[in-house]
Protein backbone atom coordinates (compact mmCIF):
# COMPACT_ATOMS: atom_id res chain seq x y z
CA UNK A 1 0.00 0.00 0.00
CA UNK A 2 1.42 3.40 -1.01
CA UNK A 3 1.03 6.83 0.96
CA UNK A 4 -0.96 7.71 -1.89
CA UNK A 5 -3.40 4.81 -1.64
CA UNK A 6 -3.69 5.23 1.90
CA UNK A 7 -4.63 8.91 2.30
CA UNK A 8 -7.85 8.11 2.52
CA UNK A 9 -7.71 5.60 5.12
CA UNK A 10 -5.35 8.16 7.09
CA UNK A 11 -7.59 10.97 6.71
CA UNK A 12 -10.98 8.83 8.24
CA UNK A 13 -8.46 7.71 11.06
CA UNK A 14 -7.78 11.06 11.50
CA UNK A 15 -11.32 12.73 11.62
CA UNK A 16 -12.66 9.55 13.78
CA UNK A 17 -9.96 10.63 16.37
CA UNK A 18 -10.71 14.63 16.41
CA UNK A 19 -14.48 13.66 16.61
CA UNK A 20 -14.24 11.87 19.46
CA UNK A 21 -11.81 13.91 20.96
CA UNK A 22 -14.19 17.37 19.52
CA UNK A 23 -17.54 15.33 20.98
CA UNK A 24 -16.09 15.20 24.85
CA UNK A 25 -15.17 18.91 24.94
CA UNK A 26 -18.52 20.02 22.65
CA UNK A 27 -20.84 18.46 24.83
CA UNK A 28 -19.23 20.90 27.65
CA UNK A 29 -19.85 23.97 25.04
CA UNK A 30 -16.95 25.68 25.73
CA UNK A 31 -17.84 28.73 28.06
CA UNK A 32 -20.63 27.50 29.73
CA UNK A 33 -21.04 25.91 33.07
CA UNK A 34 -21.98 22.13 32.04
CA UNK A 35 -22.47 19.39 34.57
CA UNK A 36 -19.74 17.48 35.76
CA UNK A 37 -20.14 13.58 34.80
CA UNK A 38 -17.27 11.80 36.78
CA UNK A 39 -17.11 13.46 40.04
CA UNK A 40 -14.13 10.86 40.91
CA UNK A 41 -12.23 11.85 38.05
CA UNK A 42 -8.62 12.59 39.09
CA UNK A 43 -9.14 17.04 38.16
CA UNK A 44 -12.13 17.12 39.63
CA UNK A 45 -10.40 15.62 43.33
CA UNK A 46 -7.53 18.09 42.88
CA UNK A 47 -9.43 20.95 42.71
CA UNK A 48 -11.81 20.30 45.62
CA UNK A 49 -8.71 19.49 47.62
CA UNK A 50 -7.13 22.43 46.47
CA UNK A 51 -9.85 24.07 47.48
CA UNK A 52 -10.21 23.08 50.85
CA UNK A 53 -5.92 23.59 51.50
CA UNK A 54 -6.41 27.30 49.94
CA UNK A 55 -9.29 27.89 51.99
CA UNK A 56 -7.35 26.18 54.94
CA UNK A 57 -4.42 28.21 54.25
CA UNK A 58 -6.48 31.81 53.68
CA UNK A 59 -8.41 31.95 56.75
CA UNK A 60 -6.68 29.58 59.37
CA UNK A 61 -9.58 26.71 59.33
CA UNK A 62 -8.80 23.38 59.57
CA UNK A 63 -11.58 21.47 57.10
CA UNK A 64 -11.10 18.02 55.68
CA UNK A 65 -12.88 17.35 52.68
CA UNK A 66 -15.73 14.29 52.76
CA UNK A 67 -17.40 14.16 49.84
CA UNK A 68 -18.07 15.83 46.22
CA UNK A 69 -21.50 16.14 45.79
CA UNK A 70 -21.57 17.94 42.55
CA UNK A 71 -19.95 19.87 39.63
CA UNK A 72 -19.52 22.31 36.98
CA UNK A 73 -17.41 22.66 34.83
CA UNK A 74 -16.43 25.38 31.70
CA UNK A 75 -14.09 25.52 29.74
CA UNK A 76 -11.81 28.75 29.36
CA UNK A 77 -8.72 29.80 27.42
CA UNK A 78 -5.68 28.19 28.93
CA UNK A 79 -7.80 26.04 31.78
CA UNK A 80 -10.62 24.87 33.29
CA UNK A 81 -13.15 26.16 35.96
CA UNK A 82 -14.73 24.13 38.52
CA UNK A 83 -17.85 24.95 40.21
CA UNK A 84 -17.80 22.29 43.12
CA UNK A 85 -20.39 21.68 46.15
CA UNK A 86 -18.30 19.79 48.60
CA UNK A 87 -18.82 18.36 52.12
CA UNK A 88 -16.16 19.40 54.65
CA UNK A 89 -15.41 18.44 57.99
CA UNK A 90 -14.34 21.24 61.11
CA UNK A 91 -13.65 19.46 63.78
CA UNK A 92 -16.84 17.11 64.03
CA UNK A 93 -19.03 19.18 62.22
CA UNK A 94 -19.96 18.48 58.90
CA UNK A 95 -20.96 21.46 56.56
CA UNK A 96 -21.66 22.29 52.72
CA UNK A 97 -19.53 24.33 50.65
CA UNK A 98 -19.45 25.96 47.16
CA UNK A 99 -16.02 25.85 46.01
CA UNK A 100 -14.82 27.81 42.35
CA UNK A 101 -11.37 26.79 41.18
CA UNK A 102 -9.56 27.88 38.15
CA UNK A 103 -7.56 24.97 37.36
CA UNK A 104 -4.83 25.77 33.95
CA UNK A 105 -4.26 23.59 31.44
CA UNK A 106 -1.52 21.01 31.87
CA UNK A 107 0.81 23.27 29.22
CA UNK A 108 0.09 26.46 30.85
CA UNK A 109 2.74 27.28 33.94
CA UNK A 110 -0.13 28.94 36.21
CA UNK A 111 -1.10 27.82 39.21
CA UNK A 112 -4.61 26.43 40.50
CA UNK A 113 -6.51 29.61 42.12
CA UNK A 114 -9.56 29.50 44.14
CA UNK A 115 -11.95 32.13 43.16
CA UNK A 116 -14.92 31.49 45.46
CA UNK A 117 -15.66 29.33 48.69
CA UNK A 118 -18.53 29.88 50.71
CA UNK A 119 -20.96 27.97 53.21
CA UNK A 120 -24.00 27.04 52.11
CA UNK A 121 -25.48 25.45 55.18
Amino acid sequence: MTLVSAAPLLILLLLGTCLHLQTRVCNAQVGRFSHVEDLSEPRVVTAAEFAIYRHDVDTGANLRLVQIVSGEVQYVVGGVNYRLIIFAQDGVQINSYEADVYVPLPRVSAPFRLTGFIQIS
